[in-house]
């Protein structure tokens, strides 16, 4: 990143947890990947997360000269004379990823559409989402309180309870794996790469949550996402959904007993 410029003295503090989150993200999303694709991963989400910052933060005109320009990367393999460093990060990603698998590649090829059909649709989108004038449809709840004439707080409830159902399938899902294949699996060494192939897609939900509480925009004091992290404060001091964040900490041992 720093290599791009990307990341300088003036970003470094800023896109420090961010690239932290993104890196461990990175490392347990694809655990059977060489260094070089792991790192190819790490800057696909990189990219993408400042370029997400950068469209939610500026001005409309700005927005879509940007979006144009990755477009023009994605679609032509076209890099501007006056590129800018994230816009050099992607064209170099690409140029790499594309000598690993060739530009015939049926899933290159979905990859590539896959972008550029995510960047044309952000042209539309821009001419409502008026972030900086903290335009009301940008509302985190905005949605579920108009439809269902909701206060925050009862949209608040309706997330931790959809929350809470979630890891409470997703634990007895993984409790009746358990009850399954440990009594089948004599070996020792068996049931211990069981173990962490559970604990490994904890830690990659873990690193997944973290690394989204960690993004600039979220973190930002104008952010839209003011009253949900409120919600998230208040949570962690003793609330239910909390309690199912922290549970996917846990280590094998820990397993056994759920």
């Amino acid at each position: 990143m720093e290599y791009f410029g990307v990341v300088n003295e003036d970003t470094r503090e800023k896109y420090r947890t961010v690239l932290q989150g993104l890196a461990k993200f990175s490392r347990n999303i694809w655990l059977a990947l060489d260094q070089e694709a792991i790192v190819l991963g790490t800057q696909f989400f990189v990219y993408f997360v400042i370029f997400d910052d950068l469209i939610d933060t500026n001005e409309q005109e700005f927005c879509i000269i940007i979006i144009k320009r990755a477009i023009n990367i994605f679609k032509l393999g076209k890099l501007e004379a006056n590129a800018t460093p994230l816009e050099k990060l992607a064209f170099y990603f690409l140029r790499i990823v594309k000598d690993r698998v060739g530009d015939q590649h049926p899933l290159m090829n979905l990859f590539i559409t896959s972008c550029i059909e995510y960047f044309e649709n952000l042209v539309p989108w821009q001419s409502i989402k008026e972030l900086r004038e903290k335009d009301e449809r940008m509302n985190s709840f905005h949605f579920m309180k108009t439809q269902n004439n909701w206060s925050n707080q009862e949209c608040f409830d309706f997330i931790e309870k959809e929350l809470d159902i979630c890891f409470e399938e997703y634990f007895t899902d993984e409790n009746l794996l358990i009850q399954k294949f440990i009594p089948n699996l004599k070996n020792k060494e068996d049931q211990e790469e069981f173990y962490q192939i559970l604990q490994q897609f904890h830690t990659l939900v873990s690193a997944l949550v973290s690394m989204y509480l960690e993004r600039v925009k979220y973190k930002s004091p104008d952010s839209i996402f003011l009253e949900l992290r409120k919600f998230f404060v208040f949570r962690h001091s003793g609330g239910h959904s909390q309690v199912g964040l922290d549970a996917l900490a846990l280590n094998h041992e820990e397993l056994i007993v759920l």
